[in-house]
C-alpha cells in the first residue's frame, strides 16, 4: 500500500489480501460526502480491468486488510475528494519517489 498526499509521498504499509490466486481488478474509490459514522464512497471499476472472477468494487474492499496502526492514520486523512485506487497493478515506472502522478493503465 502506497499513500501520497497532493502527489508526494506520506508512508508505506504492507496489506494483506486474501483469496490472492483471485484477480481483484482496478477499481478507484473517491469519498464524495462525510457521514456521522464514515466517510461515504463511491467506487467504481474499469470495466476493462475486470476481467473473469475478479472482484467487484465492494468484494476488492472485503478482501484487503491493512495494519490497525495505517488504517487509522488513513481514517484520519479522509475527506470528501480523497480517492483510494485499488487495483492488481504493482507501481509502475511512472511511480517517482518525489512526487508521483496517477496512472491508472485500462487495455
Amino acid at each position: 500500500m502506497y499513500v501520497r498526499h497532493g502527489f508526494l509521498p506520506l508512508f508505506d504499509a504492507e496489506a494483506q489480501i486474501r483469496d490472492v490466486e483471485r484477480p481483484i481488478g482496478t477499481h478507484v474509490y473517491t469519498a464524495v460526502e462525510p457521514t456521522r459514522t464514515a466517510h461515504a464512497c463511491a467506487g467504481r471499476p474499469f470495466p476493462a480491468e475486470k476481467g473473469p472472477g475478479a472482484s467487484n468494487a465492494s468484494q476488492a474492499l472485503d478482501r484487503i486488510e491493512l495494519p490497525a496502526d495505517a488504517a487509522d492514520r488513513i481514517s484520519r486523512m479522509l475527506g470528501p475528494g480523497a480517492s483510494l485506487i485499488v487495483s492488481d497493478h504493482g507501481p509502475s515506472r511512472e511511480m517517482r519517489s518525489w512526487g508521483t502522478d496517477f496512472i491508472i493503465l485500462t487495455p
